[in-house]
């Protein structure tokens, strides 16, 4: 049986700032289903939910409603209104009424006690910090507010709009909403950025495109896979009609210069104004063009770090941590928020100093440093300047050029870096990546305020790069294409998985149960040859009977020894 729509959109026209967003669109969304909202920085979204609830008006056809919606919208903005502490602020939300027999009515609601406790202890919000203002936490911990607020009224609505559900949460929460998600009965529309949420979560995927919301049946992979699909059918189709468009007319020029006039010729030049011509492909906007220089020369391994601990104040980060990192190893690190990822991004380009142990850039290497909140940028510099500071030799018309390609327009050149967006930091700090060359890159949060197809391009540049690469990242799609190791950061300790994220996600419940994964220390340096990983002293690794097994000389020589020993 068909499900019924929730609401419609019927032709809408809208404009804003002079800029076409939609053009004739039509959407319908139904009843029950989750649908992920996708585009460019820009293109339109945040409109778009806006008119879903009557809080803008298209310029041009309407917005039509099933009789009585309940709305409900986790905003990507968190204001909670001067004075406020969390407690207050999770304790009462706001439904929205829609629907065609009166005007739309916003109805607060206070949100019973248990209720809201519960959920924000299952997202971990920080109970200690109930009294304290708004104004004081993270951005993660006033994203999980926002969750919360929502989440509570969800079962009471029939629409909830989520607007960037997963932004500055660490993995651990953002896997507790895409089960929380998947278990809603009422429609959810998600605005993301966040590939392998959308993935996880979303049954349909909604993308701007050229003025309109063309719609993709699947998740953001299968809607990825599809876009690609077309992309290369349309290529393919116009190079073919191209083809069979120069055949015919060198033919035709061939006939003339043999015979003059020929009744043949005048054939095939009628032949080629009946061809109904093919679009040319549009460019594909896939964000910035993006490949960092590898300098060849380096040794087998580029980093590492021997017995290294260090805390903040009574807090330990670090607790003698030892690992290797060699040429051409992509490694993920992740843990969750506070957890140190960032700080071990320090000690590794040796901005801060181990309290104990040390940390070594071994012969040749040349580490490049993506900063998370973009520190190498001098805000008072507009990004021509920043470019020329490092590459002085380019002349200004390169240098815009290559600020263009990094999607950095001419009103982004001439503004100070102070008042650019995080999106447009972050591409900036890319792009002075782009220019170095480097054998090492240390990033940390590079995906952060990215776009999907501007992290798509970062993506292709990682998994090319020839050099080593250490990645602090949230982003688990990112780290399931690119990481061939993952760093797990819990207690002071990492944790050594083989493999990209989905391999670490499906080992972790063995480890968390405790029935089949053990821990051990690595005593002696030890390479396993079949392989080719290299384990120095100190380093912890979490390993399956099947590993125990293929370490077997290893664990007798006690090259390995069980922590438990």
């Amino acid at each position: 049986m068909p499900r019924a729509a929730l609401l419609r959109l019927e032709e809408i026209d809208k404009e804003y700032r002079g800029k076409s967003l939609l053009r004739g669109a039509s959407l319908e969304i139904f009843d029950g289903e989750r649908c992920a909202l996708v585009g460019r920085n820009g293109c339109g979204k945040s409109t778009l939910i806006r008119m879903i609830l009557s809080q803008d008006e298209p310029d041009d056809g309407s917005v039509v409603y099933r009789r009585g919606i309940r709305a409900v919208l986790m905003p990507q903005e968190h204001e909670f209104g001067a004075g406020l502490t969390p407690a207050d602020a999770m304790s009462r939300s706001e439904i929205v009424c829609l629907g065609p027999e009166s005007e739309p009515r916003a109805l607060e609601r206070e949100i019973p006690d248990e209720r809201w406790r519960k959920l924000a202890d299952s997202v971990a919000f920080p109970m200690d910090a109930l009294g304290r203002g708004c104004d004081e936490l993270s951005g993660g911990e006033r994203t999980k507010i926002a969750l919360v607020r929502a989440l509570s009224l969800a079962a009471d609505c029939d629409l909830l709009i989520m607007d960037e559900p997963t932004s500055h949460l660490d993995i651990p929460s953002m896997e507790w909403i895409e089960r929380r998600v998947n278990e809603l009965k009422c429609t959810v529309l998600m605005v993301s950025h966040d590939r392998y949420f959308m993935d996880a979560a979303a049954q349909r995927v909604l993308a701007f495109e050229d003025s309109q919301i063309r719609s993709y049946g699947g998740n953001y992979s299968d809607y990825w896979a599809k876009l690609e699909n077309e992309r290369r059918l349309a290529r393919t189709a116009y190079e073919k009609q191209q083809a069979e468009i120069n055949r015919l007319r060198d033919s035709i020029e061939e006939m003339k210069r043999r015979w003059g006039y020929d009744t043949k010729f005048k054939t095939k030049e009628k032949q080629l104004e009946r061809i109904e011509l093919v679009d040319a492909p549009k460019e594909e906007k896939k964000g910035a063009s993006m490949r960092f220089p590898h300098r060849e020369k380096s040794g087998r391994e580029v980093m590492s770090f021997e017995n290294v601990s260090f805390a903040w104040g009574d807090r330990p980060v670090l607790m003698d941590a030892s690992f290797t990192i060699e040429v051409g190893e992509k490694i993920g690190l992740i843990g969750t928020n506070g957890s140190g990822k960032s700080t071990i991004a320090k000690l590794a380009m040796q901005r801060v100093s181990p309290d104990s142990g040390r940390v070594r850039i071994i012969g040749k290497t040349i580490p490049g440093y993506f900063a998370q909140e973009h520190e190498g940028l001098n805000a008072e510099h507009t990004p021509v300047e920043e470019i020329q500071g490092q590459r002085p030799e380019m002349s200004s018309d390169t240098v815009k050029g290559l600020l263009s390609a990094f999607m950095l327009g001419e009103r982004e050149r001439a503004s100070k870096v102070g008042q650019l967006s995080g999106g447009e930091r972050a591409r900036l700090a890319l792009l002075k990546l782009v220019l170095s060359e480097t054998n090492l890159l240390i990033l940390d949060e590079p995906t952060n305020y990215l776009d999907t197809q501007s992290k798509h391009a970062v993506e292709e540049a990682l998994k090319s790069y020839g050099g080593a690469v250490l990645l602090v990242t949230h982003d688990r799609y990112l780290l399931d294409r690119v990481a061939t190791r993952i760093f797990a950061l819990r207690d002071g300790q990492i944790e050594q998985f083989p493999g990209n994220y989905t391999a670490f996600k499906n080992h972790r419940p063995m480890t968390v149960r405790g029935d089949r994964r053990r821990r051990y220390r690595v005593e002696k340096k030890y390479k396993d040859w079949a392989s080719g990983q290299s384990y120095a002293p100190g380093q912890v690794l979490s390993l399956t009977p099947e590993e125990e097994e293929r370490h077997r000389w290893a664990i007798e020589n006690r090259a390995f020894v069980l922590e438990e020993d």
